[in-house]
């Protein structure tokens, strides 16, 4: 079932945030635990543990890297790749609910360093600046059976055609690895959560 596209149901945190976008990704997989297992799998579990996810992050901020002094080396020789860590790093929260977590970021992507610019989650809603792309990726549990149904989806928009193209030519770089690494974290957390590594709260 990984990586299939499927009906959302509605009221979806990313549907508030973000209704219309230029470019979707959608990944999903049925999980043999509850939801608030899964999610508690989702926030505290090393997403990045898999080497190949590890390999395709490092490989992204590597230029970033690059031009950092030796606090960032430091950071970056233990970095914290679960999704709480990314809740209080590069990303911006902007919903945390009993069945999603929604996180913005918005930049100039295809650029080496990405070219991150702050986000408001009270005017997220409004779009990016112009020559900005903004972007939404979240996790969301929905009970299906005696299980749950988790998904992670990407979202991104733009203000103006030149940017739209920008992102295009990245995106066609870089989206067939991006979903194999949303796929590997997937299949992650479903370890996880049905070993019962992270219980429910």
């Amino acid at each position: 079932m990984t990586g299939r596209a499927f009906e959302r149901p509605p009221s979806a945190a990313i549907d508030r945030f973000m209704p219309e976008y230029g470019v979707r990704s959608l990944h999903a997989i049925r999980i043999a635990a509850p939801p608030a297992r899964v999610l508690a799998a989702v926030r505290d579990a090393d997403l990045g543990s898999p080497w190949l996810v590890r390999l395709l992050m490092g490989i992204r901020t590597l230029p970033v890297l690059l031009g950092a002094g030796p606090d960032a080396w430091r950071r970056r020789r233990s970095p914290d790749t679960t999704i709480r860590g990314f809740m209080g790093g590069r990303f911006t929260v902007l919903a945390e609910e009993p069945d999603e977590i929604l996180l913005g970021l918005q930049g100039r992507f295809w650029t080496p360093t990405g070219s991150l610019v702050a986000i408001d989650p009270a005017t997220f809603t409004d779009g990016p600046p112009e020559g900005v792309a903004q972007a939404a990726w979240n996790f969301r549990v929905v009970a299906e059976g005696d299980g749950t149904r988790l998904s992670t989806e990407t979202r991104v928009r733009f203000r103006d055609g030149g940017t739209a193209r920008r992102f295009g030519r990245y995106w066609r770089a870089v989206g067939p690895f991006s979903g194999l690494m949303r796929r590997r974290m997937l299949a992650l957390i479903r370890r996880e959560a049905e070993r019962g590594s992270f219980p429910s709260s």
